[in-house]
């Protein structure tokens, strides 16, 4: 439809257009319903439109106001549709048109009479018949009336309806004269004097004593806006853009003759996918249309002739019905020139192929082929893994389909080349969405490559290497001999950075290497005893302190939110889900579920322990003296999932529990750190293969070991004995790869995993 228009103006007489356009039906019609506009109300796009057709297009299109011409957004007024704009003028015009219309059906507006008038008074603006007629040229104040025979009055055009008809002011019924500049209307002789008068004292109004100037400029005005229409007109006519819409229609003829005749050498049963096919050129044949704008360009020709050929008429009918409607269409007209597609398409790729499957010939498999955009497939895929993972972590690689192209999976090649130099070939899935999936787990440390080809071309980023890292302690950070401080847990900030707190109102940051940062200062009556992270930057605390609570405080040490102040004591571990706005906290009694928001209390479970979690399925793991038990959302006991004892599948004295992105389960307890799956099976010993978590810490006597001159802590790189006593604080600090710092006595020690 677009298209057959664009071509009609292209073919169009350009001459006619900036000489003498002809207002035409077009300009009377809706374009949704295509009949006469009923109501007219016009949108911020200035397209005219029936009240009705529009209540009908929005509860079409679920509520939302969108120009069925142009598919720009409106916003719906609060009284509704009918809070719209009026288009006036067309309303007044169809007004008069239907006048003139069904003037046989008029009544004489002197005697009454109904049935066939004779004369039209232009002056009057009524019907007359016969006999009243000759009266009325008799009357000395109607002397000088203008009387057309209805007969001339029905075979008029649009432009000779408006020249006859100018409008009247509503009040007195009088010639329009003058404009009011403050109040931004047209007023009569009447209105000049009334209630348009310049007074002293009042507001001023400041009427023009006649409409010339005014309208000279109007039409001034308005023929630069026709020069440039022109203008604009000429670049839409871009040569490069009509060839390539050219070549355009000749591969989507081809391309569909090709699926034709491929079609007819297969069964009945196969052949119904060939309308798939010719649905799928249909899709690529569209969006090039869109992508050269060949809707918006005649879109845009339709609006500039509809304009300008309003423009034409204003200027030669009378200054009072121009200057009414003149600045609406002045403004509709430039908006339309400056938002008109003039530009030469980036992308000049109008081939569309349709590529045989010939083997499915023979076979007679459902599978007859695709249709693609020749060079497509592989530049419209683009290849995303993570930087760095660590032995046996599951590589999670994303194909990112950049643009439409419907693949059969199975086109798809993954290729990866382990550490060790042996070759895998994996199978892809498609999810259903933006992506296609492969995964993988790499065995030795190293770096691993993947690659992702479609008939054997690498698709954009392919291929990409991975580094793979052993699963080992990487970091040790320790705090000085001589402190005091007894420290009881560790998470990281949004800098990466790790954040120590120690039963005070100092919370100490350290960059990941050891470098000392800097503190975080809390009011002195708080004592922080365990912590959250937030997603917003803020951190959840239990504050074992004065005023026992659990506290939110911001990164510069300012406390936003207290609660549950002194009503449970000696809370340590703590969570927050910051979906549903719940912490969760526990003590050796005890665990609270409260609403940070209000800081009601939801929940007091008569089980305690140490610390807690929470799973991605709301689940609660809660630390205690006789292992991992898990509990519903709503706090209720299910079953122990990890029981207490000195076996590898089992706990003893945990101190510290978290849940990393697959959902396995990490435990610091005493001499070493174990991981779970979600279910409770034990997976390995992070802390191996060699026996780290042994009695106190020990470390040899260096320079780099003392406290440094602003109290921070040193770093040292890992020793061959590394040993833990009763771990506090666990967090997890990368996902990619996977590490997890443990807060161990006076010592912070970061493993992969």
């Amino acid at each position: 439809m677009a298209l057959e228009q664009l071509d009609t103006f292209l073919e169009d007489d350009i001459e006619h257009t900036s000489s003498s356009p002809i207002i035409d039906e077009k300009v009377l019609q809706c374009t949704i319903c295509e009949g006469r506009l009923n109501n007219p109300k016009y949108l911020s796009c200035h397209h005219t439109f029936c009240l009705k057709c529009l209540e009908d297009w929005v509860n079409r299109n679920g509520e939302l106001l969108s120009c069925p011409t142009c598919s720009k957004s409106c916003s719906i007024p609060e009284e509704g549709l009918q809070g719209l704009p009026p288009n006036t003028s067309l309303a007044n015009l169809l007004e008069t048109i239907e006048q003139f219309t069904h003037a046989d059906q008029m009544k004489c507006v002197t005697c009454g009479k109904e049935g066939h008038p004779e004369s039209y008074c232009r002056d009057c603006r009524e019907f007359l018949c016969l006999n009243c007629s000759n009266h009325h040229k008799n009357i000395r104040s109607c002397k000088n009336h203008k009387l057309q025979p209805v007969e001339d009055v029905r075979s008029m055009s649009v432009k000779d309806i408006i020249a006859i008809h100018p409008p009247l002011c509503s009040i007195h019924n009088e010639p329009l004269k003058s404009f009011c500049k403050i109040c931004n209307i047209l007023i009569c002789i009447h209105c000049s004097i009334t209630n348009h008068k310049e007074w002293e004292g009042i507001e001023k109004h400041t009427p023009l004593v006649n409409l010339s100037d005014e309208f000279k400029a109007l039409k001034a005005t308005s023929a630069e806006l026709e020069k440039l229409a022109n203008q604009c007109i000429d670049k839409m006519k871009d040569k490069v853009v009509l060839d390539l819409h050219k070549k355009l229609e000749e591969y989507k003829a081809k391309s569909l003759k090709d699926i034709d005749n491929h079609v007819e050498e297969l069964t009945v049963r196969i052949k119904e996918n060939g309308e798939t096919f010719k649905m799928e050129v249909e899709k690529i044949y569209n969006k090039k249309m869109k992508d050269f704008q060949i809707v918006e360009r005649a879109a845009a020709f339709s609006d500039i002739n509809t304009y300008m050929c309003l423009l034409h008429h204003l200027q030669e009918s009378d200054g009072a019905a121009a200057i009414s409607t003149g600045q609406s269409i002045i403004r509709a007209l430039g908006n339309t020139i400056k938002d008109a597609p003039t530009t030469t398409p980036e992308d000049t790729n109008v081939e569309i192929t349709f590529v045989k499957n010939k083997t499915q010939i023979v076979s007679l498999q459902e599978d007859i082929g695709m249709v693609i955009q020749t060079s497509e497939a592989a530049v419209s895929l683009e290849l995303d893994v993570p930087e760095f993972v660590t032995t046996d972590q599951v590589i999670d690689v994303k194909i990112t389909k950049t643009a439409k192209c419907d693949l059969d999976v199975n086109d798809l090649e993954a290729t990866w080349t382990q550490p060790s130099g042996e070759i895998n070939i994996d199978q892809i899935e498609d999810d259903n969405g933006d992506h296609y999936i492969v995964r993988r787990k790499c065995k030795t440390a190293g770096v691993c490559q993947i690659d992702v080809s479609v008939d054997g071309r690498h698709i954009l980023k392919s291929p990409m290497t991975v580094k793979v890292e052993e699963a080992k302690l990487i970091q040790t950070v320790r705090m000085p001999k001589n402190s005091d401080s007894i420290f009881t847990d560790v998470v990281k900030d949004d800098n990466d950075c790790l954040l120590l707190s120690c039963r005070s109102n100092t919370i100490h940051k350290y960059k990941q290497s050891g470098g000392y940062v800097g503190t975080i200062v809390l009011p002195g009556h708080v004592k922080v005893n365990r912590m959250f992270k937030m997603k917003n930057g803020n951190i959840a605390l239990t504050d074992c302190g004065q005023t026992e609570s659990i506290k939110i405080c911001t990164t510069g040490g300012e406390i936003v939110k207290s609660v549950c102040e002194n009503k449970v004591k000696n809370l340590c571990g703590i969570h927050v889900d910051e979906e549903t706005h719940i912490v969760y906290a526990c003590n050796d009694i005890s665990m609270i579920m409260i609403n940070i928001e209000s800081g009601k209390t939801i929940l007091t479970q008569k089980t305690g322990g140490c610390d807690l979690a929470l799973t991605r399925q709301k689940q609660i793991l809660l630390l205690t003296n006789n292992g991992i038990q898990l509990l519903n959302s709503k706090g209720q006991s299910s079953k122990v999932i990890i029981n207490t004892g000195s076996g590898d599948s089992e706990v003893t004295n945990p101190h510290g529990v978290e849940v990393d992105d697959n959902d396995n389960i990490i435990v610091a307890s005493k001499h070493e750190i174990q991981l779970f799956s979600k279910s409770g099976e034990f997976l390995k010993k992070i802390d191996r293969p060699k026996n780290f978590l042994e009695n106190y810490p020990t470390f040899p006597e260096i320079s780099s070991c003392r406290p440094s001159s602003n109290s921070g802590f040193s770093f040292v790189q890992p020793v061959a004995v590394s040993h833990f006593n009763e771990p506090r604080g666990l967090c997890i600090i990368s996902r990619y790869p996977r590490r997890v710092a443990v807060l161990n006595g006076n010592t912070v020690q970061i493993f992969n995993y």
